[in-house]
């Protein structure tokens, strides 16, 4: 847990404000990210914010000094709710943050796929759709028709053009 709470803090907790000043806003949106990056200025989050973003999200009592421990291995597993809370605020699926739940490598089952599949997995990935496993995708269009396959592909193809359209650096 703290090696990957550590890589967390580290590396993951980077974001961008409109000014050097704290009290200046955080930009989190991916457009205005994409056109001003320049003119942005990057700022990591600390342990204290991150502990009171979980704290004020969840309700619990979660202190810094609490994550500190995590980081520094003194405590081994967080309660679900901080976990959940620590997994929101990361953007990432909550059983990385569980040492019960192996860490997989998330390409694991590609060679499985047939090529729709694949393609349905390529373009799921590239419109955003988070935490998509090949494994899952295979499982999830086990009981459709080539026909619903084909369709859900013209789906994901219509909002990946949306996207480019509306982002042009994505091409």
């Amino acid at each position: 847990m703290a090696e990957r709470l550590d890589h967390l803090v580290k590396t993951e907790s980077w974001t961008y404000r409109t000014s050097k000043k704290k009290d200046s806003e955080y930009v989190t949106d991916p457009t205005l990210l994409a056109e001003q990056r320049p003119k942005l200025y990057p700022t990591q989050f600390k342990v204290p914010a991150i502990a009171q973003w979980v704290r004020e999200r969840t309700g619990t009592s979660f202190t810094k000094s609490a994550l500190y421990q995590f980081l520094h291995g003194e405590r081994l597993q967080p309660r679900t709710v901080i976990a959940n809370g620590l997994a929101d605020f990361w953007r990432i699926d909550s059983r990385l943050l569980d040492l019960n739940s192996p860490v997989e490598d998330p390409n694991a089952g590609v060679d499985e796929l047939d090529p729709l599949e694949h393609r349905l997995y390529e373009l799921m990935t590239e419109v955003g759709f988070q935490g998509v496993k090949p494994r899952e995708v295979k499982a999830s269009l086990d009981g459709s028709t080539e026909a619903g396959k084909y369709q859900f592909l013209a789906v994901l193809e219509g909002l990946r053009e949306h996207q480019r359209q509306q982002r042009p650096d994505l091409t």
